[in-house]
């Protein structure tokens, strides 16, 4: 007897761990988009992604995916999926940029384009004709996305950061082989990629090329730090701030196997990096080719420590006072088995290092 009822409770047990199995599974879904237009979903959270005319379109994917609770994965067909809905600055996904929210109600989110070349998808932001500008994607507050094999292009702000993509507090977003091309932070900081405090971004094998920011940080203005590896951050610019390619304003940042060169900082200082955070570090990388105003051509170290390792700070440019290559003036500065050379500071001192400390 004791026997047979073990038996029936193992077999019990087994069925509601598989009933609870089923159910998880169930929750998640992957919605695969089947139009190019810019529509919303007819029922979000229904489990099905449809706008009025039954089509699966970019926008009604991400609706689906915000009113469920379990992680989704929308698959985006090759493509150029540009936004119709005109409005700015509203986050509930109805019309501008795409909105994706809180991870704790809504899970993660995985975007992947549809093939392993991210110029084939193209999500671009472009202003309707008579209509009013917004970034392409946002990460609110607790968000967590990840973009696949996707080019994130034509993002335009003008009174708000991240011309590309925003990322509110306490969000994550891993890009991953992805492009973030000719996005523009009108009159605030981060062309490309914005992200506030708390945040966690992390950037791999993806190009950021040609971002432009009225203040801050012309590819990526990072909040809590930011870790790059691979790809490159090439040919953008802070107008009217510091850091042409990357401004880390707070916690680490690390690039690995990366490029960050042929940026500037047209009226301010770090060319390629400007850093107010904890630390830099760069390894096999290269920071060439940078061009900024006041210190720093490559590299202004402003707090915190800075380690190079077997990477190249070449030919880079300031225009006024120290340090061509590097400006030193937060913590301790080591350069290892890498190549600092080339660099000219016109018209002060330094022109491969100046260490103000």
């Amino acid at each position: 007897m004791r026997g047979s009822t073990r038996t029936r409770i193992l077999a019990l047990a087994a069925a509601l761990f598989a009933l609870l199995a089923m159910a998880t599974a169930a929750q998640a879904a992957t919605y695969t988009v089947n139009s190019t237009a810019d529509t919303v979903d007819a029922t979000p959270g229904d489990g099905t992604c449809a706008d009025s005319a039954g089509n699966c379109t970019l926008r009604a994917a991400i609706d689906e995916a915000n009113a469920q609770p379990a992680d989704d994965t929308i698959d985006v067909p090759a493509g150029r999926y540009t936004r119709t809905l005109d409005g700015s600055y509203e986050d509930a996904n109805q019309s501008g940029d795409y909105d994706i929210y809180d991870a704790a109600t809504s899970g993660t989110l995985t975007i992947v384009g549809g093939t392993g070349d991210a110029s084939d998808t193209v999500i671009s932001a472009a202003v309707p004709s008579g209509g009013s500008y917004d970034r392409v994607f946002e990460v609110l507050s607790g968000g967590n996305a990840t973009l696949r094999n996707v080019t994130v292009t034509d993002g335009l702000t003008d009174d708000d950061n991240g011309g590309g993509v925003a990322v509110d507090s306490d969000a994550t977003l891993a890009l991953v082989n992805d492009r973030v091309v000719d996005n523009v932070a009108g009159d605030e900081a981060g062309g490309g990629i914005w992200s506030d405090t708390g945040t966690t971004v992390t950037i791999d094998g993806s190009k950021l090329d040609r971002n432009h920011a009225a203040t801050d940080g012309g590819g990526v203005y990072a909040g809590n730090g930011v870790t790059i590896s691979g790809g490159a951050v090439d040919g953008n610019h802070a107008a009217g701030g510091d850091g042409g390619g990357v401004y880390n304003a707070a916690g680490a940042l690390v690039l690995t196997g990366t490029s960050v060169s042929d940026n500037a900082a047209d009226d301010d200082s770090g060319g390629a990096v400007y850093n107010e955070g904890d630390s830099v570090s760069a390894t096999d990388t290269a920071i060439d080719d940078n061009v900024a105003e006041y210190y720093g051509g490559g590299i202004d170290n402003h707090s915190g420590t800075l380690d190079v390792v077997r990477s190249s700070v070449s030919d880079n440019t300031l225009n006024d006072d120290q340090g061509g290559g590097i400006y030193a003036d937060g913590g301790d500065t080591t350069v290892t088995d890498s190549h600092v050379d080339g660099n000219t500071a016109q018209d002060d001192d330094g022109g491969g290092i100046y260490n103000k400390s």
